[in-house]
């Protein structure tokens, strides 16, 4: 098995942390070696591939690489098509995972298991209804969970509510249809072999990694794995300021104006198009209903009415239009469902071996979740139409410019 960490240049603080990786497993009994002979002065340094035994006696290698910066797509996209290539070719299956995730004892077993069966763990050729499924799992991914921060701002809520709503997309069973970047396991021979032309659509203005996955599983029928074991809790920066969270906003749509066939540009375009119709009813329902009742109680404390200047009337506003305390009743049932999948998480993260995760989850206030949901989702069809006239982003520091769905970096 190789570990490899990928890094744009030198100066990456990732470079600092890969040298203290070696001395702490060299300093808890891990046996390393620097292969090739080279001088032991070599030990950490970028490039050089170190092998070492784990305490069962299993083999493992372990490398950082310099790749660079992207030309003709994302800098995400370039680094893991030049981490592919530095792969072993005994290798079966290549696992991409974002540094920020604290992957559990199983994760590279579960997703393994989850690459080997086939949709529903049996031999398919043909579904019960006729209809064609795939034989294999092309892909395996997990999901992540959003924590704020309990020392942090406002805007980890604002982050964490567009997460929450992407939760449920994760939650049909063994199999799906959503890709997320963060913990993704492919064959390698996917890449070798160019699968569904996967890397000429990566190289030529590739943006984003999942999306582009998640196009082709569905064009070509193939088996998005998603197994319950595979979430991550996402624990949330203390300093995330609104400036980054707006960023963060303009990139989760800017996403869906990228495409690589006219199909998966009506699909991202109609997903576009029902997230913000979506958003624009439910914030409306939610501020006429809540306006709606706090008129009608500020009438009923100041004695008056609306209707007839009676306190009678003003009961009746309060009291007798159902469809205003539905959608009300609605959107708090919502939020105690979401609190409730929340809890289930942590129930489950904390058996995977996250000990903090049930005192994190429980540390949430649900009172700033439901009026970040309410501020994110008013705002987002506004950041849709921005999306589609603006042509550029900028991502980790660096400025994408898109054309006709693909991207420049520039």
């Amino acid at each position: 098995m190789d570990y490899l960490f990928v890094v744009e240049s030198a100066a990456d603080d990732a470079v600092k942390g890969f040298y203290r990786l070696m001395k702490n497993l060299a300093g808890d009994g891990f046996l390393i070696r620097v292969e090739n002979g080279t001088s032991a002065t070599a030990f950490g340094k970028i490039g050089t591939r170190h092998s070492f035994s784990t305490p069962r006696g299993a083999q493992r290698t372990i490398q950082m690489v310099i790749v660079g910066s992207s030309k003709s797509n994302s800098q995400k996209i370039h680094s893991m098509l030049c981490g592919v290539r530095h792969a072993s070719e005994n290798a079966k299956y290549v696992l991409f995972m974002d540094d920020d995730i604290r992957a559990h004892a199983n994760t590279i077993g579960v997703s393994v298991r989850s690459m080997r069966m086939t949709r529903g763990g049996r031999p398919l050729g043909k579904s019960k209804s006729g209809n064609s499924t795939p034989k294999k799992t092309f892909l395996a991914n997990g999901f992540p969970f959003d924590l704020p921060s309990k020392t942090g701002t406002f805007a980890d809520y604002l982050t964490m509510v567009y997460h929450l709503v992407l939760l449920i997309a994760f939650s049909h069973g063994e199999f799906g249809k959503n890709v997320w970047g963060g913990c993704m396991m492919l064959e390698l021979d996917s890449f070798a072999k160019n699968k569904h032309g996967l890397v000429s659509k990566y190289e030529t203005g590739g943006y984003s990694d999942d999306l582009i996955l998640a196009a082709l599983c569905d064009e070509f029928g193939e088996g998005v794995a998603c197994p319950c074991e595979l979430v991550f809790p996402q624990r949330m920066s203390d300093n995330q300021s609104l400036k980054n969270w707006w960023n963060y906003l303009r990139r989760q749509l800017f996403v869906m104006d990228t495409y690589v066939s006219g199909r998966n540009k009506r699909i991202n375009h109609g997903m576009l198009f029902v997230l913000s119709y979506l958003s624009f009813v439910a914030t409306s329902g939610i501020t006429w209903s809540f306006g709606k009742v706090f008129v009608g109680a500020f009438s009923v404390v100041l004695g008056g009415g609306l209707e007839g200047g009676t306190y009678e009337g003003a009961m009746e506003v309060v009291t007798y239009d159902p469809l205003h305390l539905l959608t009300l009743f609605a959107f708090a049932s919502a939020l105690s469902a979401a609190k409730a999948m929340y809890k289930e998480l942590a129930v489950l993260c904390f058996r995977l071996g996250d000990a903090d995760v049930v005192n994190d989850v429980h540390e949430i206030n649900w009172v700033k979740v439901g009026i970040a949901f309410w501020i994110t989702y008013s705002v987002v069809p506004f950041v849709a139409i921005t999306t589609l006239v603006m042509d550029d982003v900028t991502w980790a520091g660096i400025r994408y410019r898109k054309k006709k769905g693909r991207v420049t970096r520039l």
